[in-house]
């Protein structure tokens, strides 16, 4: 669903590429969309290699803590931070975490610390679920 209103989106912004990155662990990929077209297939780079360079992030927690604390390649795991913390007012990146009800105790717990830290820094956040039990309705 998201990647369809990502293709909307990029009309509206002619010649403006848009990107989605999903890394679930299950899944690490980057899209980019140009008016109102995937264009991933076009482009001349490795989009395995993203370190989260994108319009629209979809992680879960444990994703997002590897990247945040620098593991991965030595040569590019402090870039990811500094990608977060260095968004211009007119290129912000939405953080989408995704089931993040699944959580036990002690990575709620510290889910919670990240997404009020990133909240205090000004980023944008989106939490999603298509499986919250009955119990979590209102």
């Amino acid at each position: 669903r998201i990647q369809e209103y990502l293709k909307q989106l990029s009309t509206y912004f002619p010649n403006r590429e848009i990107a989605l990155v999903i890394d679930t662990g299950s899944q690490m990929y980057r899209y980019v969309y140009q008016n109102g077209h995937d264009i991933t297939d076009t482009l001349k780079i490795n989009l395995r290699r993203h370190l989260y360079k994108g319009d629209v992030i979809l992680t879960t927690i444990d994703k997002f803590m590897y990247r945040y604390f620098g593991f991965g390649d030595k040569q590019k795991s402090f870039i990811f931070p500094l990608r977060i913390h260095r968004e211009s007012k007119n290129n912000k990146t939405l953080i989408c975490f995704d089931e993040p009800h699944t959580y036990d105790d002690i990575s709620f717990t510290n889910f919670q610390s990240l997404v009020q830290s990133l909240y205090e820094a000004g980023r944008s956040l989106i939490l999603m679920t298509a499986t919250l039990p009955k119990e979590h309705y209102q």
